[in-house]
């Protein structure tokens, strides 16, 4: 012990001790190496999928011929607005407007037409409310598909809702002003409204780390406690403490576990992302007209949030994640640093649970409660919930300057203090 020059003095032996003692293990190695590679298949499989699921949305409308029974006599205009507002999708189809019933002109003197279906529309009255019903018929020996006939009805319901609005009476101008849409936001005076991409990425990402956070808390928490007492069933730790501090003992098996936990998550999270991308360049092979919906909003979102997903914020999410696990990995080394036997050792973390559970939580619902705008304000201030919210934020470019730099202090000092507590409840344990 005299040869110690501080309380930290040979953490770096313990740490790298650790680390290989836990890398090291066949299982490890194993399980790390196959689940980046399900990430990696699975996330480039989902774009290729999603590429060829999506690749016939533009359906094209193939028929020669489509006769309109109008039963309610509302169309005046023999279809002339139909074929303007959809000259392009229409422009190859012979279109009649016939004054027969459609279930007649469906079995009778077309039946010998291949391309063809009867659009139907009538009056109806549903619960004493009267309503207006489009019905598309193909005739028994039509060629036309499902899809094309369901698309041309999209069309034409378009068309009819115009129809509609025109006999009601309504002049033009004011048939404009009645359907165009309404925006809303709400702003203290003086702020800028956001764009829908800065709202997706304020509320959306944070959530999503939070989550991540708190999945890895959950898996990880007990490994370390573990770790913690593991040496004390084979009274290894005596031997270390004649050498070691217990402050730097903590903090070196602590950190290890960490690492090596955060080191695991972002290869898989790495294999992932790698994968995905490399799926998007198949997809666009394969299906020239896909459009990648992710990357699409990740380029709004950097448009609409100048400072989000930049190279220097990348930097300090991932300094304050590593900052944030480690701390609570540090409290849970503390609730078991007292705990002599394994079978006791569920009971010793529970407040750990209750912790990790509450942050999380809090973090994630205060967002979009609507409410809890103080908690909002101080969240990033109070350690256990600034772990989950501060490095989300960060990221979108939400934490301004000051609420990084005091945040990541108070976590530091937290931290701290719980190997400094940790320590001595360590060493008082075992001697």
């Amino acid at each position: 012990m005299k040869n110690k020059k501080n309380m930290f003095a040979g953490w770096k032996t313990v740490f790298d001790f650790t680390v290989k003692q836990t890398v090291g293990l066949k299982s490890f190695k194993i399980v790390t190496i196959l689940i980046a590679i399900i990430a990696f298949v699975t996330l480039s499989a989902i774009n290729v999928i999603y590429a060829f699921v999506n690749s016939d949305e533009e359906v094209k409308i193939e028929m020669k011929n489509a006769i309109i029974c109008d039963e309610t006599g509302l169309i005046t205009d023999d279809l002339a607005l139909f074929r303007e507002m959809y000259a392009d999708d229409i422009k190859d189809i012979d279109i009649e407007l016939s004054n027969e019933s459609a279930e007649k002109v469906a079995d009778g003197y077309l039946e010998n037409k291949k391309d063809v279906i009867v659009v139907k529309i009538y009056e109806d009255v549903y619960e004493e409310e009267s309503l207006f019903k489009i019905d598309v018929l193909i005739p028994e020996k039509s060629n036309v598909k499902k899809k094309s006939a369901e698309k041309f009805s999209e069309l034409f319901c378009g068309y009819f809702e115009n129809i509609k609005l025109m006999n009601s009476g309504i002049e033009g101008e004011k048939l404009t002003a009645i359907l165009s849409p309404v925006s809303v936001n709400i702003n203290k005076t003086g702020e800028d409204a956001d764009t829908i991409g800065e709202f997706l990425v304020k509320t959306l990402v944070p959530m999503i780390y939070a989550f991540a956070l708190y999945m890895m808390l959950m898996l990880y928490g007990q490994n370390i406690s573990k770790c913690v007492i593991m040496e004390k069933t084979s009274k290894l730790m005596e031997t270390i403490l004649t050498s070691v501090a217990p402050y730097a003992v903590i903090t070196g098996k602590v950190v290890g576990v960490a690492m090596v936990a955060l080191g695991q998550m972002l290869l898989w999270i790495s294999s992932g992302i790698i994968g995905f991308l490399v799926g998007d360049i198949i997809a666009q092979e394969l299906v020239p007209n896909y459009s990648n919906i992710v990357l699409d909003m990740i380029k709004l979102v950097q448009e609409d949030a100048s400072s989000a997903f930049r190279p220097i914020t990348i930097l300090l999410f991932i300094i304050i994640m590593c900052l944030g696990f480690v701390m609570y990995s540090v409290f849970a080394a503390m609730l078991s640093s007292g705990v002599k036997q394994a079978d006791k050792l569920n009971n010793a973390i529970a407040p750990y649970m209750m912790v990790v559970m509450v942050g999380f939580f809090v973090s994630y619902m205060t967002p979009i409660s609507g409410g809890y705008k103080w908690l909002l304000k101080i969240s990033n201030y109070i350690p256990p919930i600034a772990a989950y919210k501060l490095p989300g934020d960060l990221l979108v470019g939400s934490a301004s300057i000051i609420e990084t730099v005091v945040g990541i202090s108070l976590m530091l000092v937290v931290t701290f203090i719980l190997i400094v507590i940790t320590g001595k409840i360590y060493k008082k344990k075992v001697f």
